[in-house]
Order: C-alpha cells, then structure tokens, then sequence
C-alpha cells in the first residue's frame, strides 16, 4: 500500500506544450464570469479554455473569444457532466487536461504548478489530495488531507459544519476519495482517449480515475501554498471531512489574489 504522505508542491519547472483547460457548466453564469479572470491570469501562456454550458440561457460576454483562445459553446438540451468533460477533451487541442471548476478559485500559478506535478511526478494524472476549501454558507475556512482517513474531522454539507470521528466502522465511502474531487484533475489526453468519462452527473471523477490507475500512472499532491480554493456553497452536493478548522486571516494571506468581498457576494447574488 502507498504511504499516506503525499509529496508537498514542489518546484515548478519549464514545461513546454499547450495545455486545455475544460470546464462543463449549467446556470453558473455569475462563477464563469469569476473563472474568465481565473484563467486570464495564469502564468502559464500556451493554454485554452473550452468551455460547454446546457443552461437554459447563453451566459453573457463569452462570445467572440477566440482571439485569447476561449472556446465557448451552449447547447440547448441538457446533458451529464460525464457528457459534457467528453465532449470538450474531444475538441481539446492540448496533451495536457485541466479540468477548471465554475465555481472554485484557481491561483495565477495553477496551470504552472500543476503541470510541472504532472511532470515531476511522471504520472499520467494526478490531482490534489490535500487542499483548502471555504463554505460560504457557515464562513468555515478549512484544510483536508484526504489520505486520512481516521481521526477527527470536521463534516462540511448542507446541513452546516458539525465534528465527528472517522474510523473503520463509519468511513467506508472515504476509501476511494483521494481520486475523486476532479476540480483538481490534470492528465494527459491519452489517459482519456482509453478511459472516457461515465456519462453521469455525481462522482463521475472518480469512477473515471479509479479504471485510469488500472492502466496508467495516477498520483497526487498536497496544496501547502494556497494554489487553489474548494468552495462550497448553496449548490453544492458534496461533503467535505477537512481535519483542520484554520483562522479566518489566513485566508487572505494565503490567497492574496482573490477578491474575499466580491467573490462571496458574487456566490450569495447567484442562489438569491
């Protein structure tokens, strides 16, 4: 069995090669507009970004984008998140996959960092197995190692933020969840020109990592710099277990680029 610690992030290097970045949206208009900055601000220059929106309506001010290689299309019939990451990697240009969230935030070293990881690592996909999340509906701000799978954790859902003891007799369902989370994915095409996506709408992400580490190199890493931020809120479906409740002026220090009032505004004005 692997060892349960994960390797920290370490130093990026010179990596050459476009990378596509896809993210799959329904009626997230106010969190596309959030990840259009997200993505302009990457560091990492030879990029795209496909995006494929079902939502009852066209979001506003992503047509004509190409030019900055933002590839945006809406269709008029509702399709599964499995569907929809399927699609857009088939139109993907890029070796390399990043799958972007609507509604997390994603620092100007994201693409960068988790390239180089890829690398690094000589893996075929990798993803975060530790990170930072806020819950916008309790104001909870909180780190998960999900290689631990024991001990006491916090429960972040809709119901709110309650703490509880993982062990053997309660975390069954937490076996697998290292893989899952694929805000965090980034893997070569080839990976998913021989595993494609279950057309599903909830835990597609794992379903498609867990036959991926059949047949290629899956590995992970731990976000001890603030490159990324899992955000719950309204909408959300899934559970967090974080094991650490952290201070809320950390928040700030350790993501100096995001805009805190604008963005929890923009997460209330969305589910208003």
């Amino acid at each position: 069995m692997k060892s349960l610690a994960m390797p920290a992030i370490g130093t990026q290097r010179n990596i050459s090669g476009m990378v596509s970045i896809i993210t799959p949206t329904y009626n997230r208009g106010m969190f596309l507009k959030n990840a259009f900055a997200y993505f302009c601000h990457q560091n990492y220059r030879d990029i795209e970004w496909l995006i494929l929106d079902d939502s009852l309506q066209e979001t506003p001010g992503f047509d004509d984008l190409a030019d900055r290689n933002i590839f945006y299309e809406h269709i008029d019939r509702k399709l599964s998140i499995g569907e929809k990451r399927n699609i857009l990697i088939d139109k993907a240009k890029g070796e390399i996959i990043i799958q972007f969230d609507d509604d997390d935030y994603y620092s100007p070293d994201y693409v960068r960092t988790m390239v180089s990881g890829l690398t690094n690592l000589n893996a075929d996909l990798i993803n975060l197995r530790g990170w930072f999340l806020y819950d916008c509906r309790s104001r909870f701000f909180g780190y998960w190692n999900l290689m631990q799978k024991e001990g006491l954790h916090y429960r972040c859902d809709q119901t709110g933020v309650a703490l509880m003891m993982l062990k053997p007799q309660n975390n069954k369902k937490l076996e697998n969840n290292h893989l899952g989370y694929g805000f965090s994915y980034t893997f070569k095409k080839k990976v998913w020109e021989t595993v494609k996506f279950p057309e599903i709408d909830w835990n597609e992400d794992c379903e498609f990592s867990l036959k991926a580490s059949s047949k290629f190199k899956v590995d992970g890493l731990q976000d001890t710099r603030g490159v990324c931020l899992h955000l719950l809120h309204q909408a959300s479906t899934s559970r967090c277990f974080p094991q650490h409740h952290l201070p809320s002026f950390l928040l700030q220090m350790l993501f100096p680029a995001l805009e805190y009032p604008a963005l929890v505004s923009s997460v209330e004005n969305q589910y208003q």
